[in-house]
């Protein structure tokens, strides 16, 4: 899975950068070329840049919760198809502490995206103003520019369906899956450390019990 996941940031983030600085890429009028965008210093190129750098830089928090996420629901849980997606749950009162840690994540992810979205179409907007109103060329403008935003959508939209989904029934969507996988069980490794654990409290508190140790202990 995790290879899935890192092969999947890899592709988005080279079609991201593609997208989000469009304006550099898509075909422009004829006398317009990437080296005298970038020489020129055009105030209207110059502010689009700086509009990009904004997006671009959401985009790499995205990345960054996105895959502290996807490792960390690798991490705790697992996948079955006996079990439908909304079967974590009924581990919520076994793992209290687990489905907190996994509620701060889905709020991040699910914010974040929020937030990314509205930036994009603020992105978008002044961006298509810019092209269209100073630069257009011909329909290949058009095409190239919508191919770029209706990326850009798709990923925010189906990452704030997915953050959610996952926020409103405490669980794991993966978003790197190509059949919307969510995570519906525990992961064997995480429940025999929580094990583990246990016993080693359990065994602390009787030994503490025993009459003499917590004497022993106050003194030393």
């Amino acid at each position: 899975m995790k290879r899935i996941v890192f092969f999947g940031v890899i592709t988005d983030f080279i079609q991201i950068v593609f997208t989000v600085f469009c304006i550099f890429f898509i075909p422009l009028s004829e006398h317009i070329t990437l080296e005298s965008l970038v020489s020129n210093r055009d105030t209207k190129i110059i502010v689009v840049f700086l509009i990009n750098i904004v997006t671009f830089a959401g985009f790499i928090v995205i990345f960054f919760i996105e895959i502290k996420r996807e490792l960390w629901l690798i991490q705790h849980f697992d996948y079955s198809k006996k079990y439908s997606s909304v079967h974590l749950a009924t581990y919520k009162q076994r793992y209290p502490q687990l489905f907190e840690d996994l509620t701060d994540l889905n709020w991040k992810y699910y914010i974040i995206y929020r937030i990314c979205k509205y930036i994009y179409l603020f992105n978008f907007c002044f961006t298509a103003i810019i092209v269209f109103g100073f630069y257009f060329q011909s329909y290949k403008t058009i095409t190239n520019f919508l191919m770029s935003f209706w990326f850009c959508f798709s990923k925010l939209n189906k990452g704030c369906v997915v953050a959610k989904e996952s926020l409103d029934n405490s669980i794991g969507y993966s978003f790197y899956n190509t059949v919307n996988l969510s995570f519906n069980r525990i992961e064997v490794k995480y429940k025999r450390h929580v094990s583990n654990s246990d016993v080693i409290d359990s065994l602390n508190s009787s030994f503490r019990s025993i009459p003499g140790v917590l004497e022993l202990e106050t003194h030393l």
